[in-house]
């Protein structure tokens, strides 16, 4: 049997490949193969790497940077660091439990760094160059507690130190401290905060009080605990109040309404709730009890406020509109979820609800975090503990970004500058383009997120053939931040057509990308031989003749929208990219082995994907 010559040749090049990455993943967890692998043989196996990998070796800590990790993961990233097998970047993870100084010690043991645990520094903040281990963390017994989010880097000479900086303080209710952010943790309770008689000047804790775990607050939970923390007049966490503190004090008249008992049937009447002041304290009933021993009745409960606050009155009908109750009164428990009402709804986060995630008036930078609901470290609100990245650095918000950049296509930029790819540019060969208030009519957030994940990864493989590629909403401040202006009607194609030759002059465009079909991003009328038509080639257009400069092309979708076919367009673009670029750049470097072998088969990936993705770019259409 006569054996190909491209067979032994592939055969040669996988073993190597499987070589190069089992080399990759010893380093990657933390061995050293400096002093095992002779030098000729390292800068052979370097070199391949470059040549396979475009230079980027794996880089473990980059799999774990924005993420909660496990106790193993973080004894992983430590010895990672320290074998200088992550890049020399600043890191942000949370962590999964809480650490106390002995802890660090013995994971110093396990992972051999900072000499065994001898160099472990709690109160240095400087790096000192001795290869130590340098914690700026909490006082007392745990200087990490669980749900901290922390910055790790590198620093020092000669020999770097490991340093660790507490970015968001987290929350541990096992620990003997009365930690304020257990009060935003939902499921959580720290019985260090929740005292009888005690006041610790926190939130009041829905958890703590919820004695019952029946999710709702009400007479079952009375458990002879009245936290001062809970007895106010001003709204807590998840709607959290104590019926103890209220029972405690149901005989005095003391100003203190707390509106998080609105509409709450709890047994007890407050007194300073019977007042007219829009809460409803439906056992002020008028009739004298154990609960109510002055027989005070609420006359707010029967008025109809039509107000985003936790309560619809048995007044309230279809027409009052009221946002707990649209469709009117139901039943006192038919509630629908508003913003508003004091309460971080499954759909809310703090982008589309602020007044409600996080509550009572806070916002993710109260908690030394940023609003991100994106991101991978998020918590109920939508915050998240990435912030005040550098240029170039990858995010999902702006928030994330150093004051005067902006998150474009994934990357921090400065005002001005977007991410072409590979680096923040002020220049897009190709500019893809959307209205945002138009696709938001027909598509969720989590869509658009998705779709706007997908076009990365398009502007990715672009960029890697020396292509820049941008992604913007003409109707969003980040077109603003560009050309000083906007779209302001969606619906206007003169309107848009001003804003994208603004947007082709400033950026060097070359191609236009538009998505959405003809609800989504209209066209513009022209009149031919033939009657009415509409055409995208006026977008093309910037001199004025009304013929195009530059290509422009659309991804048309159906007026009720689909997600999938964008996807599908994008993923078959970047399909029918990379046998194009098999084809062009990597042919000739590789035809020498493989011969006719990769043309044929380049040829049938092109020729396969090319088909389905030409009806993509089509600019002319008939208005019949």
């Amino acid at each position: 049997m006569e054996i190909q010559p491209f067979n032994i040749i592939a055969t040669i090049l996988i073993t190597i490949i499987i070589i190069a990455v089992s080399i990759s993943l010893i380093i990657s967890i933390g061995y050293d193969v400096k002093s095992t692998i002779p030098a000729q043989f390292q800068n052979a196996y370097k070199g391949f790497l470059r040549a396979i990998f475009a230079g980027a070796p794996f880089d473990p800590c980059e799999a774990m940077d924005g993420r909660q990790i496990s106790i193993q993961e973080f004894q992983n990233f430590l010895q990672s660091m320290a074998a200088d097998s992550c890049t020399n970047k600043t890191y942000t993870v949370t962590l999964s439990t809480s650490y106390t100084k002995d802890d660090m010690v013995q994971i110093a043991k396990i992972t051999n760094i900072a000499k065994q645990g001898e160099l472990i520094y709690f109160r240095s903040s400087e790096p000192l160059g001795v290869g130590g281990l340098i914690i700026q963390g909490n006082p007392g017994e745990f200087p990490l507690k669980l749900w901290d989010t922390i910055n790790i880097w590198r620093a020092g000479e000669p020999d770097p130190d490991i340093l660790i900086k507490i970015s968001v303080q987290g929350c541990d209710p096992y620990d003997k401290d009365c930690d304020i952010s257990c009060s935003f943790k939902k499921g959580i309770c720290d019985r260090e905060c929740y005292k009888n008689n005690k006041k610790f000047d926190v939130p009041c804790d829905f958890d703590c009080v919820d004695a019952n775990k029946d999710g709702k607050i009400n007479a079952l939970d009375l458990d002879g605990v009245c936290s001062l923390d809970c007895y106010n007049d001003h709204a807590d966490p998840q709607r959290a109040y104590d019926p103890d503190c209220v029972f405690k004090f149901r005989g005095q008249v003391d100003d203190i309404c707390d509106p998080d008992t609105n509409g709450v049937r709890d047994s007890i009447c407050d007194p300073d709730c019977a007042k007219q002041n829009g809460v409803c304290d439906f056992d002020c009933n008028g009739i004298v009890s154990a609960g109510n021993p002055l027989g005070l009745k609420d006359a707010d409960c029967y008025v109809c406020d039509k107000k985003c606050n936790g309560f619809c009155s048995a007044a309230c009908d279809v027409f009052d509109e009221d946002p707990d109750c649209p469709d009117g009164f139901k039943d006192w428990n038919v509630l629908s979820e508003c913003c508003g009402n004091h309460m971080c709804g499954e759909q809310e986060d703090c982008q589309n609800c602020p007044s409600d995630c996080p509550p009572i008036g806070l916002s993710c930078e109260n908690f030394g975090r940023s609003c991100c609901p994106v991101a991978k470290d998020v918590d109920d609100y939508g915050c998240s503990g990435i912030k005040n990245l550098a240029e170039d650095a990858a995010c999902g918000c702006d928030s994330q970004c150093t004051i005067g950049m902006n998150c474009t296509m994934q990357h921090c930029c400065k005002v001005g500058k977007f991410w072409d790819g590979s680096k923040c540019s002020d220049k897009a060969d190709v500019l893809i383009v959307a209205l945002k208030a138009n696709m938001k009519k027909v598509y969720s957030d989590s869509q658009i997120q998705t779709l706007e994940s997908k076009i990365a990864e398009f502007t990715q493989a672009l960029a890697s053939e020396g292509l820049g590629a941008q992604l913007l909403y003409l109707d969003e401040d980040k077109t603003s931040s560009i050309i000083a202006t906007k779209v302001s009607s969606p619906s206007d194609w003169q309107n848009i057509d001003g804003i994208l030759e603004q947007l082709i002059a400033k950026m060097k465009s070359k191609y236009i990308i538009i998505l959405g079909g003809y609800d989504r991003f209209p066209q513009a009328p022209e009149i031919g031989t033939g009657g009415m038509a509409y055409t995208d080639d006026f977008y093309g257009d910037t001199t004025g003749d009304s013929i195009p400069d530059i290509s422009v092309g659309r991804i048309p979708d159906p007026t009720g929208g689909s997600i999938d076919l964008f996807m599908n367009a994008f993923n078959t673009m970047l399909e029918v990219w990379t046998c194009q670029a098999l084809l062009t750049r990597r042919q000739p470097m590789l035809a020498k082995v493989t011969g006719a072998v990769l043309v044929n088969a380049s040829l049938g990936c092109y020729l396969g994907m090319v088909a389905p993705v030409l009806h993509v770019f089509t600019t002319n259409h008939s208005s019949n």
